[in-house]
């Protein structure tokens, strides 16, 4: 079951686009919401280049995102594959499968800022992407 702010987090960012959370209690939460995400819509969630790759690891959603993709285009290689019967098809298809859904799911999902201020304290912005 998705947390009290973890939900306000869903929420405000599929109402206002964009969401701004500080601090280490905060950071659970939003972790929490983006994996809720992720899991209830199919899409991915890409980070900026500018975050900070401690906070991007704490969030722990970088292997979700590969194997997702891994996932869809093995899917669609071992379908062309069955029907060509040939090896070289199938990884080629799979190549291209995992990497059209990655495009797509980079286009519509949600992107993450996640930076320390001077202090060093978390700062993660979560910004909705146009579907």
């Amino acid at each position: 079951m998705l947390s009290k702010n973890a939900l306000s987090i869903v929420t405000q960012v599929n109402t206002t686009g964009i969401v701004l959370t500080q601090g280490m209690h905060a950071l659970t939460a939003m972790r929490e919401a983006i994996q809720h995400f992720m899991k209830e819509s199919g899409l991915t969630v890409t980070f900026d280049p500018d975050s900070d790759p401690e906070l991007i690891d704490y969030l722990g959603l970088g292997a979700v995102n590969g194997l997702q993709g891994a996932v869809v285009g093995s899917m669609i290689g071992g379908i062309l594959g069955a029907l060509t019967g040939t090896k070289k098809v199938a990884a080629a298809a799979a190549a291209v499968g995992g990497i059209l859904h990655g495009l797509h799911q980079a286009e519509a999902g949600w992107r993450v800022r996640a930076v320390r201020d001077t202090h060093p304290v978390p700062v993660i912005t979560l910004r909705r992407l146009a579907a």
